[in-house]
C-alpha cells in the first residue's frame, strides 16, 4: 500500500536483496526504481550502511525488515541507530515488524522510538504469526497521520471484514498465547538446530519461526527429495539463495520427520543430502503465490 500511495516512475526504493519479496514487486508495479544493497556476513544479513549509501535525492522510501524473510537475521538497535542519522528527514521508512512476537534478542531496536521522533516512519504489524491469524488475514500499521491518509486513499474498500477485527482485537490481550506459541518455536527450532548440526549446512542465527538452511545441493532437488519422506520445506531459488531451503516446525518434540524418534525418516533424510542430485527435467508444477496485507491504521 505504500508503495501504491506514494510512489511513481521517477522514484526509487530502497532495500536489501535476498529480503521479503513484495519489497520488490510493488515499486514495480508503480514504475520505480530498485536499489538493492547486497547482504552481509555471508550474504544472510542486512547491511545498513550498504543500504544508507544507496539513498540519494529521488529515493522515496525505504524499506526494513527486522528480523527479516527468508533469512531469520536481524539488525541491532545501534546499527539502526547509525542508519536513521543517514537517511534524510523527508525519507519514508517503512519498518516490518512481522516477527516481532519471535524476538528474544534484546538487542534488537524499537522501532516505536523512530515514530515518537517524529520521523516519516510507519512501523508494520500482522497477525499471521506468533497469533496464528493469517487465514484473516489482518494486521495493523503505526505511523503519522499524514502517511496513514495517503494509505488510505489506496485501501481498497472493506479490507477487513468483522471476524478478523474482533479476531484481532481479541489477539491483542491474549499475551498468554503469544508467550506459549514463542517458547514452543524456540524449543522446536533449537531442537531442529542440535539434530541437524552434524549436516553439512549453514544455517543463520534467527530471531523468526523459521529456519534458512543452507545446503551443497540445489535447493529444488532438496525441495522434491524431501518431500518424497513427507518433509515438505521451501526452495530459495527465487531469492537468490540457489541451494537454500526454508523449514518451518509444524510438529510437537520428538514428532518432527527430521528428528527424534523418526530415525528411519532422519536417516533418509542424511542420505539424501549426502547423495548426488539426480538428473531433473522441468518443474511438475510451479505455484506463484501472492499473500496481500491488509493494515488497518492506528493513530497514536
Amino acid at each position: 500500500m505504500a508503495a501504491y500511495a506514494f510512489l511513481n516512475a521517477s522514484d526509487n526504493i530502497v532495500t536489501s536483496e535476498k529480503t521479503f519479496a513484495i519489497y520488490y514487486l510493488a515499486p514495480l508495479k508503480m514504475g520505480a526504481k530498485l536499489k538493492l544493497a547486497p547482504m552481509c556476513d555471508g550474504g544472510y544479513r542486512y547491511d545498513l550502511n550498504a543500504m544508507a549509501e544507496l539513498i540519494d535525492e529521488n529515493t522515496k522510501i525505504v524499506f526494513l525488515a527486522n528480523p527479516t524473510n527468508p533469512t531469520g537475521t536481524w539488525f541491532t538497535a545501534q546499527e539502526m541507530r547509525d542508519f536513521m542519522k543517514k537517511v534524510p528527514e523527508d525519507v519514508l521508512v517503512v519498518y516490518d515488524n512481522a516477527y516481532a512476537n519471535y524476538i528474544t534478542n534484546t538487542e534488537l531496536p524499537d522501532p516505536m522510538e523512530y515514530f515518537h521522533q517524529g520521523r516519516r516512519f510507519l512501523c508494520l504489524y500482522t497477525f499471521s504469526k506468533a497469533e496464528g491469524l493469517a487465514g484473516l488475514r489482518i494486521g495493523f500499521g503505526i505511523g503519522p497521520v499524514d502517511i496513514l491518509q495517503g494509505l488510505n486513499t489506496v485501501r481498497t474498500a472493506f479490507n477487513t471484514n468483522s471476524v478478523a477485527q474482533a479476531a484481532a482485537l481479541g489477539a491483542l490481550d491474549d499475551e498468554a498465547f503469544v508467550a506459549k506459541t514463542r517458547d514452543f518455536t524456540r524449543k522446536e527450532l533449537d531442537f531442529i538446530l542440535e539434530e541437524l548440526k552434524d549436516l553439512p549446512f549453514t544455517i543463520p542465527p534467527v530471531q523468526t519461526n523459521f529456519l534458512l538452511i543452507d545446503t551443497p545441493k540445489d535447493g529444488n532437488w532438496v525441495f522434491e527429495e524431501l518431500q518424497k519422506l513427507g518433509v515438505i520445506v521451501r526452495p530459495m531459488g527465487g531469492y537468490k539463495m540457489p541451494n537454500a531451503v526454508r523449514c518451518q516446525r509444524r510438529h510437537p518434540r520428538g514428532q518432527h520427520p527430521f528428528c527424534g524418534r523418526h530415525e528411519k525418516t532422519l536417516r533418509e533424510v542424511r542420505n539424501a543430502l549426502s547423495s548426488s542430485p539426480t538428473r531433473r527435467g522441468p518443474p511438475r508444477r510451479v505455484f506463484f503465490c501472492f499473500y496481500p496485507c491488509y493494515f488497518f491504521p492506528l493513530i497514536l
